[in-house]
């Protein structure tokens, strides 16, 4: 009876910490929301989405073609911010390849971050000079190429914008 109560500690051992592994697993690698996984299975190129939108509420992801020269594939994503978030009130997301068509207006390099290990850009529009000076740098923009796409965000203080562009993962 002993060598018998051992052995189902020793499976109850094995599956609470198979259990426990799964689980980290699990949240190490979220799942894309619907609108997202929508978006990467109509575009050929990898698509990214945050996994740390704390806060903010997905409005939606839009693909989408452009009259501009060479632009492969693009979208775009809104986030509304929660109560108290900021002036703005949402926090946007734009992807293309080869890059995003845009026109970002006058800007100045503010820095140059390094997001998922390439060197990002990250600016502040000149009609917003006094929401970014170089105390509150509140309402940059952040972009870096990752995986021959362009990656676009603006919409939030700079910190927390970092913040999100790290937590950034293709969706497979």
């Amino acid at each position: 009876m002993r060598f018998h109560l051992k052995t189902v500690w020793v499976v109850v051992a094995f599956l609470v910490t198979a259990g426990l592994a799964a689980a980290a697993v699990s949240s190490a690698n979220p799942k894309p929301p619907p609108a997202w996984q929508r978006a990467a299975a109509k575009l050929k190129m990898p698509v990214f989405w945050p996994t740390d939108s704390a806060g903010m509420t997905l409005k939606g992801v839009v693909t989408k073609r452009l009259d501009c020269p060479k632009v492969v594939e693009e979208l775009d994503a809104s986030y509304a911010l929660p109560p108290g978030g900021g002036s703005r009130r949402t926090f946007a997301i734009s992807e293309g390849r080869p890059y995003y068509c845009g026109n970002p207006g006058e800007s100045s390099i503010i820095a140059r971050p390094v997001v998922h290990g390439i060197r990002g850009t990250l600016t502040c529009d000149w009609v917003a000079a006094n929401r970014c000076s170089a105390e509150t740098k509140a309402y940059p923009n952040l972009f870096w190429r990752e995986q021959g796409v362009v990656i676009y965000m603006t919409g939030l203080p700079r910190k927390r914008l970092l913040d999100v562009a790290e937590s950034m993962q293709a969706i497979q």
